[in-house]
């Protein structure tokens, strides 16, 4: 087993605030199957402003448990990934415990799905770390696919080539770097998502609709508890969480799509930001998918009345 260790400057104010002593983790494996296939090169950064990146690199699959044992003392702590609420977390559960390691509960924060979740706020071409990389300003010289990455450890395996072996060191590392740096995207989406009223702000953190209802729900500075059921929606807030309820209309917008809406006489004054044609009667808020400005608009409008 190899290990190396790359020292890795963090200097992004807000990634050290909000993530500090977070560990980002990212693994290479064989292929996809957990049952069938193996991890063989595992990275971990724990945030901290003079953070070192670890490699932990199988020189041959036999070496499998070696890295699992030697990455499990970094687990007791949030974990910090890219798909690996689905990937990575899995797979490394089903690797202790074919090996009969003991683990600590594997969770975290998986950037992949937040953004996916924000998906209405950033209007990207696709969601892979690289277009999230560009999309905030990073932009690497050669970016290896996962496909070559096993690739260039079967060679790895069976011709020793340590070009091959450098270059899935190389891409393990820049994943973990890309996403470390790729947390910054947190606070743009937070920005975006945050109302601030009479010095009490709520940043929204989830929206959905089942059918008719609408779903808001998010974080806040306000402490106290607060409930209050008006006639066409309820607030609630616990535990420096809101969370914001609401039934809609759902009709046909037109010949293939349709659209939830409210009535506008039942939010007074509240302005539509989608400039979308429609019946000056109603409040688009879904149409090919969520329409966030309307429903920011909504939202603040609902907060202002309450607070």
């Amino acid at each position: 087993m190899k290990e190396l260790i790359y020292d890795f400057k963090i200097t992004d104010e807000f990634i050290l605030n909000k993530f500090r002593n977070s560990l980002v983790l990212d693994i290479e494996t064989t292929g996809l199957s957990r049952q069938y296939n193996s991890i063989f090169l595992i990275g971990i950064c724990n945030i901290e402003e003079n953070a070192k990146i670890q490699l932990f690199f199988a020189e041959n699959l036999v070496e499998e448990i070696d890295i699992l044992k030697k990455i499990k003392p970094y687990l007791n702590k949030n974990i910090i990934t890219f798909n690996g609420n689905s990937f990575d977390l899995p797979f490394l559960k089903e690797k202790f415990d074919f090996y009969n390691i003991s683990t600590p509960n594997l969770s975290g924060f998986d950037l992949y799905r937040y953004v996916r979740n924000h998906k209405h706020i950033l209007n990207l071409e696709n969601y892979k770390q690289k277009t999230i990389e560009e999309h905030i300003g990073i932009y690497r010289d050669e970016f290896i696919s996962g496909r070559d990455v096993i690739y260039a450890y079967q060679d790895y395996l069976e011709n020793k080539n340590y070009s091959k072996f450098e270059d899935v060191i190389i891409h393990n590392k820049d994943d973990i770097m890309g996403l470390t740096s790729s947390l910054s995207i947190v606070e743009q989406i937070e920005k975006i998502n945050s109302i601030s009223i009479q010095e009490k702000i709520f940043t929204i953190s989830n929206i959905s609709f089942l059918k008719n209802n609408l779903s808001i729900e998010g974080f806040t500075n306000f402490s106290d508890n607060y409930v209050f059921n008006h006639f066409n929606y309820s607030l609630e807030c616990t535990n420096r969480s809101f969370k914001i309820s609401l039934p809609t209309y759902i009709e046909n917008y037109d010949d293939k799509r349709k659209c939830n809406f409210i009535l506008k006489d039942d939010f007074p004054n509240i302005i539509d930001r989608t400039k979308i044609p429609s019946p000056k009667e109603i409040f688009l808020l879904k149409l090919d998918g969520i329409l966030f400005q309307n429903i920011y608009e909504l939202v603040e409008f609902m907060l202002k009345e309450n607070f």
